[in-house]
C-alpha cells in the first residue's frame, strides 16, 4: 500500500516472504560499496524503523479523523406523541437522550393515563434532564392506586407546558404533587389540578427553597403574571395548589 509520495508500507507477511531477496540485495550493496555487511544491515534496519513509525503515525491520523467525523451533533427536534402511556414515556426518553431543546407535540385532546412510575418509584414520567416543551391540548394523569407525582425536573432540565397541557391526579410522598422542580418550569395557558402531596406544593414544589418547602401561594407585594414562569430559585408561583 502506498501511503504518500515515496512511502511504502507493507505488512509483516510481505516482509517475511521477501527476506531472502533482501539478503541478496544487501550483499550486492556490500559488493558495490565495499562496506562491511553489518554496517549495511544496520542502516537498512534504521530506515525500516523510521518507515514503520511514519506509517503508524499516518494510520493513527486517519483513524482519529474518522472518529471525529462520526461524532453526532445535537439538533432540536419535534416529536409527535401518539395517545398512549408508552409513546409518551418513549418520547421523553428520546428528548432526554441529547442536550438539544426538543418539542413533544401531544395528541390533541388525548388523556395520557399513567399506570406506573417511569422515573424511579416517585415519578410518572422519566426525570426530565434536558430542555423539553410539551404542546397540547392534552392531559397527563396518574391512573394508579400507587402514589407518584407526574414529573420531576432535574437541575439540568427545563419543562415548558404550552397550549392547555394539564397535569392531574399526581400524588407525591414528599414535596410536589404534580411537579418537583430542581431546574425551571414554565406554564403557558396550562394547568396543574387535583394533585396532592404529604408535604408541600400540591401542584409544584421548588426543591431548593428554604427547608425544602414549596413557596407560598401568594406573597405580599408580588405581582403574579397570567403566564407564570417557575424556577428553583423563585420566591413564589401560581402553579402551587392548597396544601
Amino acid at each position: 500500500m502506498i501511503d504518500g509520495p515515496g512511502l511504502f508500507c507493507e505488512d509483516e507477511s510481505d516482509a517475511d516472504s521477501s527476506t531472502m531477496g533482501r539478503v541478496r540485495h544487501l550483499l550486492s550493496y556490500r559488493a558495490a560499496l565495499g562496506r562491511p555487511l553489518h554496517s549495511v544491515f544496520r542502516k537498512e534496519g534504521v530506515m525500516r524503523r523510521i518507515r514503520t513509525i511514519i506509517c503508524a503515525l499516518i494510520g493513527a491520523t486517519v483513524v482519529a479523523g474518522g472518529m471525529a467525523a462520526l461524532t453526532p451533533t445535537a439538533w432540536a427536534i419535534t416529536i409527535p406523541v401518539a395517545c398512549s402511556e408508552n409513546a409518551l414515556v418513549a418520547a421523553v426518553n428520546q428528548a432526554n437522550s441529547t442536550s438539544a431543546a426538543d418539542t413533544l407535540v401531544l395528541a390533541s385532546g388525548c388523556t395520557y393515563p399513567i399506570t406506573s412510575s417511569h422515573g424511579g418509584l416517585a415519578n410518572a414520567l422519566p426525570v426530565i434532564t434536558t430542555p423539553i416543551e410539551m404542546i397540547g391540548p392534552a392531559t397527563i394523569t396518574r391512573a394508579s392506586l400507587l402514589p407518584f407525582r407526574i414529573a420531576e425536573v432535574s437541575s439540568t432540565g427545563t419543562l415548558t407546558l404550552t397550549t392547555a397541557v394539564a397535569l392531574t391526579n399526581g400524588s407525591a410522598v414528599g414535596n410536589g404533587g404534580a411537579i418537583l422542580n430542581h431546574g425551571a418550569v414554565t406554564l403557558t395557558r396550562s394547568s396543574l389540578s387535583g394533585n396532592t402531596t404529604t408535604l408541600n406544593g400540591g401542584g409544584l414544589a421548588n426543591a431548593d427553597t428554604p427547608s425544602g418547602t414549596a413557596p407560598p401561594r401568594r406573597s405580599p407585594g408580588v405581582r403574579y403574571p397570567t403566564t407564570p414562569r417557575c424556577s428553583a430559585a423563585a420566591a413564589s408561583t401560581t402553579a402551587s395548589e392548597p396544601r
